[in-house]
């Protein structure tokens, strides 16, 4: 049935990952701060109010168990679920980021990250995979590139703005017009469609002794705890993947590493594809409505200059532009005093 988008509910661990990054977005949007992720255009063309009301119905309806599925059976509330999703992913990333960084804890944690480290299990799964540093001509080369984009970007913004006041419903698709600097049209869609997973258990499953060796918690250190608080969620959701599903075959639990890993510096970062798994491929979004009603080339990948100058994806660019209006004017309609719901909260 293509009119269902979430089949089941979240539990356990998932479900507390899941609701713990929705608290996260709910503080963030409270703030008018980095709600809006850049890969997900509709969504950003939302007002916050918007937003906000779409994420309280979503999480409700996900993670409540006397509230029926079929309040959340919406193309919005989809794309709030994979915002959670994005935002998950940039916490992880941030997290990684910071490890380690004094000037972000109250207390020298210096040799406890030390201990946690020396017992991270083996990284040979990533080796040969460490980003190369690019030379100076290659970040020339781009920055070149980067400028022409922004050029035929801005020349093309007009156009399609002036084709959006005429009305314009479709634009000619010419495949002989495309911009060879600009962005390949796949790209995008490919970050969902297509997972290497080999590289998430090849070598069998990280050892759970590992797993619990020196896990802190948020009572003895807090400042510990923080520091790992995004993947030792995760890690505690992919445990609890004990089963396949019809679109993945490999259960998370025997991935080959766990909340002790850094990997933000290899070319594929193996907490990425392993979250991208739980919420895409897990059962809980019907993966085959979402493809059979396009929603994927409509609502994921950033509209940049890169975007704008290849006349291949201007008629996404309309439909992105006209289904944020839709939306936002029918929410509008409704809602005559849009901070109201600030104010309730």
């Amino acid at each position: 049935d293509d009119h269902v988008l979430f089949t089941r509910k979240l539990k356990g661990a998932s479900a507390q990952l899941f609701a713990k990054g929705c608290e996260s977005y709910l503080e963030t949007a409270m703030q008018q701060c980095f709600d809006a992720p850049d890969e997900l255009p509709v969504w950003c063309g939302l007002s916050p109010q918007q937003r906000m009301k779409l994420m309280v119905e979503l999480m409700v309806g996900l993670l409540c168990e006397e509230e029926p599925l079929e309040d959340i059976q919406t193309e919005q509330h989809f794309v709030a679920y994979m915002t959670i999703w994005r935002l998950l992913r940039t916490r992880m990333e941030v997290e990684m980021d910071i490890e380690g960084d004094a000037g972000y804890h109250d207390v020298d944690i210096s040799e406890q990250l030390d201990a946690i480290r020396e017992s991270c299990p083996s990284e040979d799964a990533s080796e040969g995979q460490v980003r190369r540093k690019r030379t100076q001509a290659e970040k020339d080369e781009q920055e070149r590139a980067m400028a022409i984009q922004s050029k035929l970007a801005s020349r093309q913004k007009k156009k399609i703005a002036k084709n959006i006041e005429k009305g314009t419903e479709k634009f000619a698709n010419d495949d002989n017009k495309l911009n060879p600097e600009g962005k390949d049209d796949s790209i995008a869609e490919d970050e969902l469609t297509y997972c290497t997973d080999a590289h998430l258990f090849e070598g069998g499953p990280s050892p759970q002794h590992s797993r619990a060796h020196l896990r802190p918690t948020e009572v003895e250190s807090a400042s510990l705890y923080y520091t790992f608080k995004w993947r030792l969620l995760c890690d505690d959701a992919f445990q609890e993947e004990e089963d396949t599903s019809r679109y993945y075959f490999t259960p998370l639990k025997i991935l080959n590493f766990n909340w002790k890993l850094n990997d933000l510096d290899d070319q594929v970062p193996r907490w990425y594809d392993a979250l991208k798994i739980l919420f895409i491929y897990n059962g809980v979004i019907n993966y085959d409505a979402i493809m059979q009603r396009d929603m994927i080339t409509l609502h994921f990948g950033e509209l940049d200059d890169a975007t704008y100058a290849n006349p291949k994806h201007h008629q996404r660019i309309l439909d992105v532009t006209k289904t944020t209006k839709q939306w936002r004017t029918s929410f509008d309609e409704s809602h005559v005093d849009n901070t109201d719901f600030f104010k309730r909260q």
